[in-house]
């Protein structure tokens, strides 16, 4: 007769017995209200060969298996299992009333953990739980429920303000030149009529009416505004007299961008070039000039809008490329999976190119208005 025992003073808290004569194997446990209980499976373990035993317990879940083999599974009232402090383990014969223990054991484990006899046989099913991993699910189950309670809660509130708000109108504003448009509000900025539509500045040319101006006036441009308004004329001697002092009427300073001269600044004077328009000084005045990739909206040049080289046709993007617009210019882009050779042409990407080190010297130069970087490259 054998004994596995864990023991504090004289209670016996897990005590496993072999009993050769009577053929069995019995657990003796004390229960949660602290009463002794004896478990006994009918067994034959003496008969001269080495056999591995195990038993587990789950809360009120026992299993025995012999040789790797389920014997046993049974429910039974829960064992008590907290144990107290200089609790001990014991290992060998109970007592000599009923004789000497005679054979050999070659290893005793005592594990704690979720289906400990996996250890002593790997190749035993795992997918079946125990009790204390269902009672961990059943737990796991209700914390979920909890949560799913809440969120479900949660997603209510959200849906009654969504609702709420299907009945409020959301606008969407423009910028502009740091100012701020509602939808569908309209405005002049310098030669162009704009408009805010669904969030987007959306602007066309302004088209300038015909007038008719009374006499001693003629239709020339006014400091703001785009278009000519009646403006009455200075007469010859007022016009000489303004020139003997040193100025020039800005009615009079109006005309076509001929070769630049030296001599006086009129620019600083004062000039009614505005964005993307830049002034010049010829010999005897002052006058606007639009700046590169800019066209003119007035004859002028005082207000001047960018040009779209890509879709004017008027860039010098080549195959594998996409054009896109910038003020003034234009860049080229590659599409995916082609690499740059230069500003304006893409070529396919090889595996050779993509595990090259390389050594970059970038150089930054503008062609105009273009960004453009330039790769000095050596290979390792």
């Amino acid at each position: 007769m054998v004994h596995d025992m864990v023991m504090h003073l004289w209670y016996r808290y897990l005590e496993l017995e072999s009993s050769g004569h009577r053929n069995e194997i019995r657990l003796h446990y004390r229960t949660g209200s602290h009463r002794s209980h004896t478990e006994v499976f009918p067994y034959i373990l003496a008969d001269d060969k080495w056999h591995r035993l195990s038993l587990a317990i789950s809360a009120s879940h026992l299993i025995l298996h012999v040789d790797c083999n389920k014997i046993y599974e049974r429910v039974v009232e829960k064992p008590f299992m907290d144990l107290p402090l200089g609790t001990n383990f014991w290992l060998g014969q109970r007592n000599n009333a009923h004789g000497y223990f005679k054979g050999i054991m070659q290893d005793v484990q005592l594990l704690v953990m979720p289906q400990g006899f996996i250890s002593q046989c790997p190749d035993l099913n795992r997918t079946c739980p125990t009790c204390n991993d269902f009672h961990g699910l059943v737990q796991k189950i209700m914390e979920l429920q909890d949560i799913l309670a809440k969120t479900s809660a949660k997603l209510s509130q959200a849906e009654q303000r969504m609702n709420k708000l299907d009945q409020c109108y959301c606008e969407r504003t423009c910028t502009m030149k740091g100012m701020t448009y509602r939808e569908f509000e309209s405005w002049t900025d310098g030669c162009k009529n704009c408009t805010c539509m669904n969030g987007t500045v959306q602007c066309e040319a302004l088209i300038c009416p015909l007038s008719d101006c009374p006499l001693n006036s003629a239709l020339a441009y006014v400091d703001g505004k785009c278009c000519k308004e009646c403006q009455f004329q200075v007469r010859e001697e007022d016009d000489r007299s303004q020139k003997r002092d040193g100025r020039v009427d800005r009615f009079l300073m109006q005309g076509l961008v001929v070769d630049e001269g030296g001599g006086h600044d009129f620019c600083t004077e004062g000039h009614n070039c505005m964005e993307h328009s830049v002034c010049r000084n010829l010999d005897d005045r002052a006058v606007c000039s639009c700046r590169d990739g800019f066209r003119a909206l007035r004859e002028d040049n005082a207000y001047c809008e960018d040009i779209d080289e890509c879709a004017e046709g008027q860039h010098y993007c080549r195959e594998n490329t996409m054009c896109v617009n910038t003020p003034g210019s234009f860049m080229c882009i590659c599409k995916t999976g082609y690499i740059r050779i230069d500003d304006y042409s893409c070529t396919v990407k090889t595996h050779e190119e993509n595990v090259k080190i390389f050594e970059e010297v970038i150089v930054n130069h503008t062609v105009k208005g273009v960004y453009k970087t330039s790769l000095t490259s050596r290979y390792s």
